[in-house]
């Protein structure tokens, strides 16, 4: 193994290298030869660098070189032109100069400046004014009045061909300046910065002191309101606000500026010669650095003459209060006309609260000025109680939508009254939700047929429209954003939320008073529809399908409009429980009119035409000792079924309790009518049955009698059902041969019954068919009795809340007879009172509706 290298650090000498072994001494070589390259690399660096230093350092001494050089010239230079002597002989010779060469020439040098000077001045002032900051109108105005100058003196020189071009231009320029000046004067943005200068401009221009300028910028003000306002025949929302901001910046600026700040303007003028003021003399066209030492001195030293101390504050407050009283009267007119364009809710509220917003936001502008006499709020408020009250009188279109869907109602209209469980509704699809099916169900279940969908669309539109209005209204109550100044004055804040409670109820007691009269106002138009139906009910009875559908409507839209009342969000804005009180109990009468009629009729024949003194057959299936009618006879049924059917063609949904309780009060007394047009003048008489033959006791000798109607007389008809029962009598003269099947068992029994016992068949001639019209027989009286309780219990007695009625009246005096006559006691009258209790309820249901 090799030998580590010696270290070179410990060598003495080169010699000492050569005596390790050739391998250390190569290695110790190739170590002397890298950090050879090493410190050679090194020393290349550092040298480069300095060398850098050294060539800057070099320059930088050259450069001082020829800069002293330089500084040494400049001070000889000014050391040989600082000589007094030389000077003065330079002084001496110009004067020499100007007395023996120039003198000859300065009236020409003074006239061709001040024409160069003039002749530039139109364009300078055009270039000028088309800028619409302030001090650029400023500085146009000083060169107009340096050209007024200039024309003057030029004019004393006598005629001049080119000086009558330039006073027309500037004649021009002048009535083009002082337009200008109103328009940056007008301008509801400028800032105060720009808008002295305007002010000042006018009173360079014009000579005028700070009052007359005052007096100008109200007029100016004044006059640039007006123009908003006046764009367009009714004043836009948007140049209502724009006129109120300048309104309010003329009075902030009128405090701010007047007179404090405009005199300080006008006294910097003063302060120094016109063609000194620097902005003229940077104005190149002019050449002012070469002209001006030859204008004329009155030129040269002209220093503007304007008047900075004759107005006071007081004077400005005053002019301020009387313009402000008249301006503001001008907005609040403007403001109403503005009002009357919208008829927008929504855009009522933003309008009212931009202008309010705008009015807080300059108070501090218009404190010292005006303190009363805007109307905005009030206007606004106004406004929108006399809108949302248009809104609200919309009902009365509703009003006229129902009589005009009315008319196309006729006695076919039946598109509710399909069955709950028909095929069309079962097989109906269920997308969407089955908003279709359910749709459909409600149709069936509330009687909603086209006209009443119609009519319901109608109002519901309208009630969205007052919902929304509502809505917004109340938005009012709510804190708006408010602005940066009513965030630091909480005083403003508190007053401004409540100003929009306050707004808010009011409105809202508008709302409740207009939708009081609207609702009194359509009951009023239904309760015209009403009399019109009960009119054309009683002058074509024939019609009576139509009108009991046409009622029928007016009672599905009454109830519509009751459920449905005018709704914010989930509150109702009135109740309307009273709605159509007085108009639902006529119109359940029209509908008791027509339902039932054709089997009021039945009845009543099947009552004329029954066999009262024959045999009845249904005895036996009397139950009990001694045996009592446990089932009313098949009579009953039949007609409380057809006026069960009747009343479901007119719709399930149109028989309230109240409703029910109508049919049923005519349905009684039709009943009492019929029983007792039957049973007047009859005898009750014992009949009994003895080996199949009936043997009919003979009643006591009765009274003479007149003679019976012929049979196909017709018979009186109720007063209240008058001549739509006889025409119903007339148009069905076989009426008793189409119910015959129906009363089999009791109109034939007797012939049915003879014919199978072996006895004989009593036969009536004429004259027993009279007799028999004068009497009924006991069974048929006690039938009768139970039929009369079925049917009180049917038509007017719940259980035990048994109350008076015909039918009671007609059971009792059934009961008196009986009584009477055959020995009828109480218990069997309590057995058959019981016996037709029990069996209502349980055959109540199959007539659902009367129920």
């Amino acid at each position: 193994m090799t030998a580590a290298p010696p270290d070179v650090k410990s060598l003495k000498k080169w010699e000492d290298a050569f005596q390790y072994p050739i391998p250390q001494v190569r290695q110790l070589e190739r170590q002397l030869q890298t950090e050879l390259s090493s410190n050679k690399m090194k020393l290349r660096g550092l040298v480069g660098e300095s060398y850098r230093d050294l060539l800057q350092t070099a320059e930088r001494i050259i450069d001082m070189d020829a800069s002293a050089q330089k500084a040494e010239r400049n001070l000889a230079e000014t050391s040989r032109s600082c000589n007094s002597r030389l000077l003065d002989k330079k002084a001496r010779n110009l004067k020499i100069f100007e007395e023996r060469v120039g003198a000859g020439d300065r009236k020409k040098y003074i006239f061709a400046s001040q024409l160069a000077v003039l002749q530039n001045c139109p364009s300078v002032i055009s270039r000028l004014l088309p800028n619409s900051k302030g001090d650029s109108c400023l500085l146009a105005t000083k060169v107009f009045v340096v050209s007024r100058l200039l024309l003057k003196s030029l004019s004393q020189q006598g005629p001049i061909p080119l000086l009558n071009s330039l006073k027309v231009q500037i004649a021009a320029l002048r009535s083009f300046l002082l337009q200008h000046i109103d328009t940056l004067l007008s301008t509801p943005y400028l800032p105060i910065e720009q808008l002295v200068p305007a002010l000042s401009s006018f009173s360079l221009s014009k000579t005028s002191s700070c009052a007359d300028v005052l007096r100008h910028f109200l007029f100016v003000r004044s006059t640039a309101i007006s123009s908003i306002l006046a764009e367009l025949s009714v004043p836009s929302a948007e140049a209502i606000l724009k006129a109120l901001l300048l309104f309010n910046q003329t009075l902030q600026n009128a405090q701010g500026l007047f007179p404090k700040t405009l005199s300080e303007s006008l006294l910097q003028l003063k302060s120094q010669s016109l063609l000194q003021d620097p902005g003229l003399l940077s104005l190149a066209e002019l050449g002012l650095d070469s002209n001006g030492r030859w204008l004329p001195e009155q030129v040269r030293e002209f220093i503007p003459w304007v008047r900075h101390d004759d107005l006071e504050r007081s004077r400005v407050v005053e002019q301020g209060k009387s313009w402000a009283a008249k301006e503001l009267e001008v907005l609040n007119t403007a403001f109403e006309k503005s009002l009357q364009g919208i008829e927008d809710i929504r855009e009522l509220v933003t309008l009212r609260g931009n202008i309010l917003g705008l009015w807080r936001a300059g108070r501090k502008g218009r404190r010292e000025f005006l303190q009363k006499g805007e109307r905005f709020r009030d206007l606004a408020t106004a406004r929108l109680a006399e809108v949302l009250g248009a809104k609200i009188d919309g009902l009365v279109a509703v009003g006229r939508e129902l009589g005009e869907l009315l008319k196309g109602v006729d006695g076919e209209s039946k598109d509710y009254s399909i069955s709950l469980w028909s095929s069309s509704l079962s097989s109906m699809g269920l997308a969407n939700g089955g908003s279709a099916f359910k749709e459909a169900v409600q149709s069936c279940v509330l009687g909603r047929d086209s006209p009443v969908k119609a009519f319901g669309k109608k109002h519901e539109k309208w009630l969205s429209s007052i919902a929304d209005s509502a809505t917004v209204i109340r938005g009012l109550k709510a804190p708006s954003a408010s602005s940066a100044e009513d965030e630091d004055d909480f005083d403003a804040e508190e007053e401004r939320i409540q100003e929009g409670i306050e707004d808010a109820v009011y409105v809202e007691k508008k709302i409740g008073e207009s939708l009081d009269t609207a609702y009194s106002n359509l009951q009023e138009v239904v309760g015209e529809l009403v009399e019109r139906l009960e009119t054309s009910e009683a002058k074509e009875p024939n019609k009576e399908n139509a009108t009991m559908m046409r009622a029928a409507f007016l009672l599905r839209a009454i109830r519509q409009i009751r459920q449905n009342p005018p709704k914010r969000d989930d509150d109702s804005l009135i109740a309307l429980s009273w709605f159509g009180t007085i108009l639902v109990p006529r119109l359940h009468a029209l509908v008791a009119i027509s339902v039932g009629k054709k089997s009021f009729v039945s009845v009543k024949r099947l009552l004329e035409d029954r066999k009262w003194s024959g045999k009845l057959a249904s005895k036996t299936l009397w139950e009990g000792t001694p045996p009592l009618p446990v089932q009313p006879s098949p009579l009953v049924f039949k007609f409380l079924h057809d006026l069960a059917t009747d009343m479901h063609k007119v719709g399930d949904d149109v028989w309230t309790p109240m409703a029910v309780k109508c049919i049923k009060g005519r349905a009684s007394k039709h009943l009492w009518q019929a029983l007792e047009g039957v049973l007047e003048d009859r005898e009750i008489v014992e009949a009994t049955i003895t080996n199949g033959s009936t043997n009919n006791a003979q009643p006591k000798e009765p009274k003479p009698e007149p003679e019976p109607e012929p049979e196909n007389q017709p018979e009186h008809a109720p007063k209240t059902n008058g001549n739509a029962e006889n025409s119903d009598d007339s148009e069905h003269p076989n009426h008793e041969t189409e119910h015959k099947e129906a009363d089999t068992n009791e109109a034939s029994g007797n012939k049915s019954n003879g014919a199978s016992e072996p006895t004989a068949d009593v036969k009536l001639n004429r004259r027993d068919d009279n007799y028999s019209r004068k009497v009924i027989g006991k069974d048929w009286a006690i039938q009768l009795l139970f039929d009369t309780l079925y049917l009180d219990e049917a038509l007017l007695r719940k259980g035990a809340n048994a109350g008076n009625s015909g039918i009671t009246s007609l059971a009792g005096k059934v009961e008196s007879a009986v009584g009477t006559e055959l020995g009828f006691d109480e218990e069997l009258r309590r057995r058959l009172e019981g016996g037709a209790r029990e069996y209502w309820k349980r055959t109540c249901l199959l007539f659902a509706l009367l129920s």
